[in-house]
């Protein structure tokens, strides 16, 4: 069995047996999405509190509202 279907699989499992479908994709999809940022993170893919920080600076100051 593979490696993805057997991690579906642990997450399923891991569930109520009250959970809904949606329920279901959502466990995975989040399961998914953080296999992926472990892998960015294992991989130096990341950036730093001061990087985000000047970005958001940046962002805030060119999405107000224009004077003048």
């Amino acid at each position: 069995m593979s490696v993805v279907k057997e991690a579906a699989i642990r997450v399923i499992q891991s569930l109520p047996e009250s959970c809904s479908t949606h329920d279901i994709l959502q466990h995975l999809y989040l399961s998914e999405r953080l296999a992926l940022a472990r892998e960015d993170v294992a991989a130096g893919r990341v950036y730093s509190e001061e990087e985000v920080d000047q970005w958001m600076e940046e962002w805030l100051e060119s999405s107000g509202p224009k004077q003048g």
